[in-house]
């Protein structure tokens, strides 16, 4: 009779069980048979080789998307990429590509990218084209746009501090635009009345705001005026005929009473009259 041996799980040991740390840097061993030689998978690694001991170095394939092994283990890689085997991409949206507030979207895990233009009036690889002469945002710095024919434009840059064909140039050869609501014109910035200085930076009053405000109010202090001029006339005017009308009542009351008087006098002296005759003609 043949006897029989179990082989248990204590007695099945594997080369890679016997020799644990056969696989240097972080290599996997692959044996899954006791007779089976040792295999090392060093493709997560940036080293190869049977024991994934030997650097990048004599294994340029282990650095990807063209990047280059400089020293063991490490790989160089190229500005589109990083990581340890250059296997990520880089964000290419960290560099704003996309012009006129366009939105940038990273293409999965690649260095590509698109830009969505919106309804900003852009279009175009990055944003940068148009189909209009004044879409939003083509004058910067607060600059109007107006339309020249179809095709061309002109930024209007007073009071904005900045010149150019955008106006994106500061005064005087430098970024600095003029202050204060001051004009570029000619490299020089024009201030108004309230200030001066090469870049209209000094205030000519302490407090011009109240210059200012009391500017504003002079022509409502003038209708102020005028106004009380004409309800102190009609004031006046109406007390002049008030007082005339009264004179007259007083005048006309007189007038009545005298009349009343006159005419009580006059009957009192014809009764007067009549009685004298009466008496006379009875005496003859």
């Amino acid at each position: 009779m043949l006897s029989r041996t179990m082989i248990t799980s204590t007695s099945f040991k594997t080369q890679c069980d016997t020799n644990s740390n056969i696989c240097q840097n972080e290599g996997i061993c692959t044996a899954v048979t006791e007779i089976e030689p040792i295999q090392c998978d060093c493709t997560e690694t940036p080293y190869g080789g049977t024991y994934c001991a030997d650097n990048c170095g004599s294994l340029p394939s282990h650095c990807h998307n063209g990047g280059n092994c400089t020293r063991p283990g490490y790989c160089q890689c190229t500005s589109l990429w990083e990581g340890p085997l250059c296997t990520e991409a880089k964000n290419p949206c960290l560099s704003n590509p996309c012009q006129h507030n366009g939105q940038c979207l990273q293409l999965g895990n690649t260095p590509s990218f698109k830009c969505d233009c919106g309804d900003s009036g852009w279009f175009g690889e990055f944003c940068h084209m148009t189909k209009y002469p004044c879409p939003a945002d083509r004058c910067m710095n607060d600059g109007q746009c107006k339309a020249v024919g179809r095709d061309n434009f002109t930024c209007n840059c007073i009071k904005t501090g900045y010149q150019g064909v955008f106006c994106e140039q500061g005064c005087h050869n430098t970024n600095d635009p003029c202050q204060n609501g001051g004009s570029c014109i000619d490299n020089q910035c024009l201030c108004n009345s309230l200030t001066k200085g090469d870049f209209c930076e000094i205030i000519n009053d302490r407090n011009p705001a109240n210059n200012q405000i009391q500017k504003d109010n002079n022509p409502l202090k003038i209708w102020l005026i005028i106004g009380l001029c004409i309800v102190s006339i009609i004031i006046i005017v109406g007390l002049i005929y008030s007082r005339k009308k009264l004179f007259q009542s007083r005048e006309q009351r007189r007038n009545l009473i005298d009349n009343y008087k006159s005419n009580r006098k006059q009957n009192n002296e014809n009764i007067e009259s009549d009685s004298i005759s009466i008496a006379i003609s009875q005496t003859s």
